[in-house]
C-alpha cells in the first residue's frame, strides 16, 4: 500500500533543516499560477516562500527573521497578502506574486499577547481585511496599505471571517460585559461600523475556535454546547440546537449542517 501512495509524490522539500525553538510551516499553502505560497522556517530564520508547484524549486522568498507566518495568504490581481507573528508589534505585507518584491507593509501595534495574524485575510472592495491578536479588525487600501478603518471588539485571531454583501461576520468577545462569553458581530465593510451583535452566553464558549459559516440569508455559529442560526440582516436568532457535549466544529454541505462534538460523535442537522 505504501508503495502505491509514494508513486503520486511528485517532489518534497524540507522547510526546516535543523531543530529550532520556533515552528515551521504555518497556515495552509495557497496554489496559484503554478506557484505554491507558504510561510516556512529555513535554518534559523522564518521566511515566506513561493515554490514552483511542479518541481518544488524556490521561485522567490522573503526573509522575515524570528517572526513566523501563521496565516494562510490571500491573492488578488497578482498581489499576495499575509501577516506575520508579533509580540510587541507585527506587520502585514503585500507582495508582487511574480517576483516577491514588497509593495507595502503595515505595522500592527500589539496589546498584551501581541499582534499575530492567524486567520486568512479577505480581499474585496479594493481593500484587504484582516484581524489580529490585539483584538482589532482592520481594513487597508490594497494600493498603498493605508488604514481605512479599524474596530476593536476583542476579535479572535484564529477563527475565520465571512464576507457577504459588504458585511463582515466575525466572532469576538464582549469587552464591556464579562458575564457574556462571546458574540457574533456584523460589521459594515465600507466604514467599519457595528451593525449588530448576537450574544452567546454559553459558559464554555471559546471564540478562538469557532468560525461562522453562511448560506443564503443565514449565518451559523457554534458556542459551547449549542449551534445558533442567525438572520444575517437583523441579527436575530432563528433557531438554536442544544447538544449534550461541547461542539468543536461545524460545516454545511447540500443543505445539511454537520457538527463534530467532544463526545466523539458527528451529527447532521437539517
Amino acid at each position: 500500500m505504501v508503495k502505491h501512495i509514494l508513486k503520486f509524490i511528485a517532489w518534497s522539500r524540507p522547510t526546516r533543516r535543523k531543530p529550532y525553538a520556533f515552528r515551521g510551516t504555518g497556515g495552509s499553502p495557497a496554489l496559484i499560477n503554478g506557484l505554491t505560497l507558504l510561510g516556512s522556517l529555513i535554518d534559523d530564520s522564518h521566511a515566506f516562500l513561493a515554490l514552483e508547484a511542479r518541481t518544488g524549486e524556490v521561485a522567490w522568498q522573503y526573509e522575515i527573521g524570528r517572526m513566523a507566518v501563521y496565516c494562510s495568504p490571500a491573492i488578488n490581481n497578482g498581489v499576495v497578502y499575509f501577516g506575520r507573528q508579533g509580540f510587541e508589534n507585527s506587520q502585514f505585507f503585500a507582495f508582487d506574486l511574480k517576483n516577491g518584491h514588497e509593495k507595502w507593509k503595515f505595522p500592527i501595534p500589539g496589546i498584551q499577547s501581541g499582534a499575530t495574524v492567524v486567520a486568512a485575510p479577505i480581499v474585496t472592495n479594493d481593500a484587504v481585511y484582516f484581524k489580529s491578536r490585539n483584538g482589532k479588525l482592520y481594513a487597508l487600501d490594497i494600493v498603498n496599505g493605508r488604514e481605512r478603518w479599524s474596530i476593536q471588539r476583542g476579535f479572535s485571531d484564529n477563527s475565520a471571517m465571512v464576507f457577504r454583501n459588504n458585511m463582515i461576520y466575525i466572532c469576538g468577545v464582549l469587552l464591556e460585559d464579562p458575564e457574556v462569553k462571546g458574540a457574533l458581530y456584523a460589521i459594515n465593510a465600507i466604514n467599519g461600523s457595528e451593525i449588530w451583535k448576537f450574544n452567546i452566553n454559553e459558559g464554555s464558549f471559546n471564540q478562538n475556535l469557532f468560525s461562522p459559516i453562511a448560506t443564503e440569508g443565514i449565518i451559523y455559529c457554534a458556542g459551547g454546547n449549542a449551534v445558533f442560526a442567525i438572520d444575517m440582516k437583523a441579527g436575530r436568532k432563528i433557531w438554536q440546537f442544544d447538544h449534550t457535549s461541547k461542539i468543536n466544529s461545524i460545516t454545511i454541505e447540500d443543505g445539511v449542517l454537520y457538527l463534530a462534538s467532544e463526545d466523539g460523535g458527528i451529527y447532521a442537522l437539517s
